[in-house]
């Protein structure tokens, strides 16, 4: 099981690491950001509350969240077209997601 320290460690490393990566293609091709997606769905709680008090690191944390569902057939998080590319809407629809889904 998963522990907050670990998903910490993983995810301090994941945001300093992916800072400077312009893909969504690297982001997930990252180590640490890979170590936490093969954490499957016992890490999404994490990621999602991470998204919701820190909103930093957002986008491999988007990406993250985006490949844990799709591979295990959950319902996946629709950003409306007005809104992709928009940083701060996205978050919140995905936090809202989380909320949702009862991640947080």
């Amino acid at each position: 099981m998963l522990t907050k320290t670990e998903y910490a460690e993983l995810s301090a490393k994941a945001t300093n690491e992916t800072s400077f990566y312009s893909s969504i293609s690297q982001i997930l091709e990252d180590p640490s950001v890979q170590a936490i997606i093969q954490m499957g769905i016992d890490a999404l709680p994490f990621i999602f509350l991470d998204l919701a008090v820190n909103k930093c690191g957002c986008h491999w944390q988007m990406a993250v969240i985006s490949t844990i569902l799709a591979a295990n057939n959950l319902p996946l998080i629709e950003i409306p077209e007005e809104f992709r590319g928009v940083v701060k809407e996205m978050v919140r629809i995905y936090i809202e997601y989380g909320r949702e889904y009862h991640y947080i």
